[in-house]
């Protein structure tokens, strides 16, 4: 039964507000991508620790995987955040057209840096809300990395960490505020690296082994796969490594994600 004297869980929202926006744009102004969010990690933490957390890291053996737990009893809670940003998206904030910072560098789209930010506010104010009001309960906040194609929960979940949880919630930046049906696509990425060999251009260059020949007709093909494929699953691809800067020396090898 709940105290009497005990104000609404929004109160306890509105009441965190300027520090977690100062948090959203800290994030925004040093954006990292998968796996490399070292400073995000870290200012998180901080306020996991400002706020009573009992901190664990490295979670699944991820340095920038971090988890913390305030509470005792009941249920547990578990809300979830991210924080990886997205190569090429550097902008400048508060503009409304393309500005990037850095040309050509790394920035948060469509929200990323509050996916974090918000969500670990979510939980202290969840975690002051029970505390204020006598109820049991365990709140937890998972800082996962690389929600940007990195799928680092997939590791978390296959190494325990979510095996006690009664509920996990999870949000995303948009126009309007309500809860979505729970219908997404899984991601699963393949990387596939072609060797070749390489032979001058114009001497002889049929004693060579081209693999970007064979990058050409593996896409080729899953382009013509597309056709076939039920309207539920998408497939998409790039060319992650050129493999080289020339003629010569560039069909040597390469690399290709879907």
């Amino acid at each position: 039964m709940l105290k009497s004297d005990t104000k609404p869980v929004w109160d306890c929202v509105e009441d965190l507000k300027s520090s977690f926006r100062e948090l959203s744009d800290q994030i925004w102004e040093r954006p990292e991508l998968n796996y490399r969010e070292f400073h995000a990690a870290s200012k998180h933490k901080e306020h996991l620790q400002a706020h009573g957390f009992q901190i664990a890291e490295d979670l699944s053996g991820i340095p920038t995987a971090i988890m913390g737990e305030a509470g005792e009893g009941g249920p547990v809670i578990a809300v979830l955040g991210e924080y990886d940003a997205l190569p090429g998206l550097s902008q400048e904030a508060g503009v409304a057209a393309q500005r990037p910072i850095t040309p050509g560098g790394a920035g948060h789209g469509c929200g990323h840096s509050m996916l974090g930010s918000a969500s670990l506010w979510a939980a202290v104010a969840v975690k002051n809300w029970l505390a204020e009001a006598g109820v049991l309960g365990r709140i937890r906040y998972y800082g996962g990395p690389a929600e940007e194609g990195g799928s680092s929960k997939s590791f978390l979940v296959r190494d325990g960490a979510f095996d006690d949880v009664d509920v996990a919630i999870s949000w995303h930046p948009t126009a309007f505020t309500g809860v979505l049906n729970p219908v997404s696509l899984a991601c699963v990425e393949l990387e596939f690296t072609f060797h070749g060999r390489a032979s001058h251009a114009a001497l002889a260059p049929h004693l060579g082994r081209s693999a970007l020949d064979t990058v050409e007709l593996m896409n080729f093909g899953v382009n013509h796969m597309r056709e076939h494929m039920p309207t539920s699953a998408r497939v998409h691809d790039a060319v992650i490594d050129g493999g080289g800067t020339s003629p010569k020396l560039s069909r040597r090898e390469l690399s290709y994600v879907i």
